[in-house]
């Protein structure tokens, strides 16, 4: 008798050299567990309602190894299990960097906070306040790690007073390191937002001198810092806000400022049902470097969509491996640096950040290089 089409499969997936058995053996392992918890059973009860027990954890599979001893001994016990073959079908977290991560490694996600005063009748007692979509931003991160890459849970929060000087960051940064080694360590937010922004973008490009990025943020307004890395020094007019890549004479990727925003809403008086203001221009980048321990990754926008769209973007698994394992604009295999543009509105008149994406736009967010 010939072997069955799921072992077929499997011997597909896996690959002739077996290069990607520590990938499939993931995926399966993690796939029994999830009809595990459907049934409300532990792990070797819902092996021994099969009657599989044995021949799964002895022959079928390695777990801690991530090894596949028996390929046709596991296609066997799937199929005693009844294991639908979409769940086999998870590749998103089969690229680069997550192929190689250990489940359980530690990850840590930064933000950076203001100290507001409570009240003024409680002298003394200050709340740390995060900007609405930095929030998001974190909320969309676990969803984007859990969901694309599944091994990867964001286990941990800090958040950084926005007064922390340069030393004060490294330090930080340094503690933040060395308590996630092995895992990643991500900060959320520009260095206007976060000023663990400019150290992690820093360590990110190993040092490379500032003049040197592929681009650099542009603001209409004095930065807090004279030595800012991922800021060009100066101050821009307002329309040609936004980010510039190197060698460039005018902004790339603009950003349409709150105070042109508010403009619009001022002129429009009032809006319709179904209206909206905008459509509006957001820019973020989005920078890794897989090489170091921990992973870090920075996700920073020159306004908060943009924020969010730059964690998005960690979603798009298969360009993500194209540009870690790609050389340009002087970096090495393992780091990436990417523009990411949004298209946005504003759904109200008020002065607040209602700001979202503008939908009408695919999905309102893009890597420009990615089209090329």
């Amino acid at each position: 008798m010939g072997i069955s089409k799921l072992h077929q499969y499997l011997v597909y997936l896996i690959g002739p050299d077996r290069e990607n058995e520590a990938q499939v053996a993931t995926t399966v392992h993690r796939a029994v567990e999830k009809l595990c918890e459907a049934s409300g059973l532990t792990m070797d009860g819902f092996l021994n309602l099969y009657g599989i027990r044995g021949e799964y954890r002895r022959k079928a599979m390695a777990v801690k190894a991530r090894r596949i001893p028996d390929i046709g001994c596991l296609a066997q016990c799937l199929r005693k299990m009844k294991m639908p073959a979409g769940m086999l079908v998870d590749f998103e977290h089969w690229f680069v960097p997550w192929d190689s991560w250990v489940p359980n490694a530690p990850v840590l996600a930064v933000l950076g906070h203001r100290d507001v005063p409570v009240s003024s009748s409680l002298r003394g007692i200050c709340s740390r306040v995060m900007g609405e979509r930095d929030s998001e931003a974190l909320a969309r991160l676990r969803d984007v790690l859990r969901e694309r890459a599944e091994v990867v849970i964001v286990g941990h929060r800090e958040s950084v007073s926005l007064d922390l000087d340069r030393v004060g960051a490294e330090a930080r940064l340094d503690k933040y390191c060395k308590d996630n080694k092995g895992g990643a360590v991500i900060v959320i937010g520009s260095p206007f937002r976060n000023p663990l922004a400019d150290p992690i973008a820093r360590r990110i490009m190993e040092g490379a001198p500032a003049a040197e990025l592929p681009a650099r943020f542009r603001w209409h307004f004095p930065a807090q810092k004279s030595d800012h890395y991922l800021i060009e020094p100066g101050v821009c007019e307002p329309p040609e806000a936004g980010i510039r890549l190197r060698g460039h004479g005018k902004t790339t990727f603009r950003r349409t400022t709150d105070e042109m925003i508010m403009s619009d809403a001022r002129a429009k008086g009032e809006l319709g049902p179904k209206e909206t203001l905008g459509p509006y221009e957001d820019a973020g980048i989005l920078m890794m470097n897989v090489n170091l321990d921990p992973m870090l990754i920075l996700c920073a926008g020159h306004g908060g969509c943009a924020t969010v769209a730059s964690v998005l973007g960690l979603g798009e698994t298969m360009y993500v491996e194209h540009c870690l394992e790609s050389i340009h604009d002087g970096l090495v295999l393992g780091q990436l640096f990417q523009p990411v543009v949004v298209t946005l509105n504003k759904p109200s008149l008020a002065p607040i950040d209602d700001f979202g994406f503008d939908n009408r736009y695919d999905n309102g967010w893009r890597f420009p290089f990615a089209e090329k």
